[in-house]
């Protein structure tokens, strides 16, 4: 299970590492336009649906760490998903798309760990 830092209070938020190294792909290149933008997710606690957001700044500090640092290739739709903003400036994480994938094949990819996005 990889975590997303969030912010100078420092909000830990879970995601598998497969998709959260999707959204750190995605969220790099929404900070790059400069525009701010929601990042929105889903869980479930106790047997319930819960929605969550965080407002994401250019300028915002994200860490990034994974439990196991490898990706083995990148979906090029799910990336699509998460960068086609759903409603205004949303970010949607949802789970991933069947797709063949754009790179990497069966070659792990490294992911940085502690990788800050500026």
């Amino acid at each position: 299970m990889g975590v997303l830092i969030f912010g100078a209070w420092r909000r830990r938020i879970e995601f598998e590492d497969r998709t959260l190294a999707h959204v750190r792909i995605a969220v790099r290149a929404r900070m790059e336009q400069g525009q701010p933008f929601r990042l929105t997710w889903r869980t479930l606690q106790e047997s319930e649906p819960r929605s969550h957001a965080i407002l994401v700044q250019p300028n915002a500090v994200l860490e990034y760490r994974f439990d196991h640092p490898r990706l083995n290739a990148v979906n090029r739709l799910w990336l699509r998903e998460l960068l086609t903003p759903a409603s205004g400036r949303d970010m949607v994480v949802a789970a991933e798309p069947e797709q063949a994938p754009l790179l990497g094949g069966d070659r792990p990819s490294p992911i940085p760990e502690g990788g800050v996005a500026a």
